[in-house]
């Protein structure tokens, strides 16, 4: 008798989900283009890692769906490229990192023509502070994009099963 309300609540739902996906990536997005080698606490991200993993995985499936209905746009393939890195990207940010060290102008000042051994000295001091955080990025990395390869194959043999199984 009232299946038209669930209806419209559910649609309501799934509007309200894109949105906060969206703003999750969005807000993401901008955390990421900082230079690639930086290291930053976790507590910067827009929400918990586990809650960006589900938003980057929600948001890819969204925009993979395009490409199945022939909706996709010309940066469809581009989108869904981001999101993949995206979610390996997460490996920069680790517990515990503080504030983020800025390697760019400590470099700068250190390569500069007038620079002196003190200047490298100077520049290279923080790294020791962020070795045990680049070890646990990468070895993180590394399961990252393991995980979205799994989550990849998964869609791809839904997708190949046909309607039933979605």
């Amino acid at each position: 008798m009232f299946g038209w309300l669930r209806k419209r609540r559910e649609v309501r739902q799934t509007k309200s989900l894109k949105q906060t996906v969206a703003s999750l990536i969005d807000a993401y997005g901008a955390l990421m283009e900082r230079p690639p080698g930086y290291i930053m606490d976790v507590s910067v991200l827009p929400a918990s890692k586990s809650m960006m993993k589900k938003a980057i995985k929600v948001q890819w499936t969204i925009e993979a769906n395009k490409l199945l209905r022939g909706s996709a746009d010309a940066q469809t393939h581009e989108k869904l490229a981001g999101l993949e890195v995206g979610y390996a990207y997460l490996a920069h940010f680790q517990v515990g990192v503080g504030e983020p060290w800025d390697v760019l102008p400590s470099l700068e000042k250190a390569t500069a023509p007038d620079s002196t051994d003190d200047d490298m000295l100077a520049a290279m001091r923080p790294v020791g502070r962020y070795l045990p955080f680049s070890d646990a990025m990468v070895a993180e990395a590394a399961v990252l994009r393991a995980e979205f390869q799994a989550f990849r194959e998964v869609f791809s043999e839904r997708l190949s099963a046909g309607p039933a199984a979605r």
